[in-house]
């Protein structure tokens, strides 16, 4: 097998971004369509800490709970960050948002972040692979 090359390192990296999706039509109840850009891997690693540490398990890894409101707040961040229309000062304006990062609240409802949250993982790949690839 032949060492790899700077510019055989450059170009295969190139290769892999060009294939990496950039942004998804999500199917979102009560709206239809809405497009949301690829999350940066630090969201999705905050996203995936957060979902990991809202889990309460027992020493036999049963789970025993679940710290809904540190899921709902990881949601919504992860969701506010992959939107840009959930990110635009008009629509803070328009709907009286102070905090930004209650735009998706607003829009979608505290009880639906965690599954919209999900569909944008799962459009954009398995945040899993993501965190064992930054581990390795």
């Amino acid at each position: 097998m032949n060492k790899m090359s700077l510019e055989d390192f450059i170009k295969k990296g190139l290769e892999k971004s060009e294939g990496i999706r950039k942004e998804a039509d999500i199917e979102i109840e009560g709206y239809g369509p809405i497009t949301f850009i690829r999350p940066t891997e630090d969201n999705i690693l905050e996203y995936l800490d957060a979902q990991a540490n809202a889990i309460k398990m027992n020493k036999n890894e049963e789970i025993i709970g679940t710290d809904y409101k540190l899921l709902a707040n990881a949601s919504k961040e992860f969701i506010y960050f992959s939107c840009p229309f959930l990110q635009n000062p008009e629509l803070h304006k328009a709907w009286g948002i102070k905090d930004p990062l209650d735009a998706p609240v607003k829009a979608f409802g505290v009880e639906n972040l965690a599954g919209i949250a999900k569909k944008i993982k799962e459009a954009f790949g398995d945040g899993k692979k993501t965190k064992e690839k930054l581990k390795n």
